[in-house]
């Protein structure tokens, strides 16, 4: 009985230095941050082509002028090298299909421009590495505003180029 008693007691102390307690630990002067009441805004991108009435608002060149001129994201390099291989006009739910479930944020009935670039593409990494090679790109621009939305890779990374060092 005096050995259960002495267990017992050892236990109930363990579980105090241990702090069992399922209280939160907040920081000091947290403030409580409320999920949104509204509808969700739609993607408005950044400034990139100027957009020209008819069918096509703007142009292979057209894209071809801003992707040799602005650096899309995490891309390192030789701009001059890049290509715009094609421009489709095609809608949100096809862009999200190309990009195997990516959404854009847009109605799926949204009308983009779809560009293909041509490379090569280095593309920094987060650390300080050896940038990424690839052959081919995107860059999704809004029909209506010209602003670009989103960019990056189409294919694998080119052999050679970000395997892990051997241990």
């Amino acid at each position: 009985m005096t050995r259960n008693i002495v267990l017992l007691s050892w236990l109930a102390v363990c579980l105090g230095v241990t702090g069992c307690e399922t209280r939160r630990h907040e920081p000091q002067n947290a403030t409580a941050m409320k999920l949104p009441t509204e509808p969700p805004k739609r993607p408005l991108g950044m400034k990139a082509l100027e957009v020209k009435p008819g069918a096509t608002p703007f142009s292979v060149d057209d894209v071809t002028q801003y992707v040799r001129t602005h650096r899309l994201a995490r891309m390192v390099g030789d701009l001059a090298q890049l290509q715009v291989e094609s421009v489709e006009y095609i809608t949100a739910r096809e862009v999200t299909s190309r990009l195997q479930g990516v959404s854009t944020g847009l109605p799926d009935s949204q009308r983009l421009a779809f560009a293909v670039i041509r490379g090569p593409l280095y593309i920094s990494t987060p650390t300080k590495g050896k940038p990424v090679a690839f052959e081919r790109g995107y860059a999704l621009f809004d029909v209506a505003t010209g602003n670009l939305l989103m960019s990056g890779t189409l294919d694998k990374a080119k052999q050679g180029q970000g395997k892990q060092p051997q241990r």
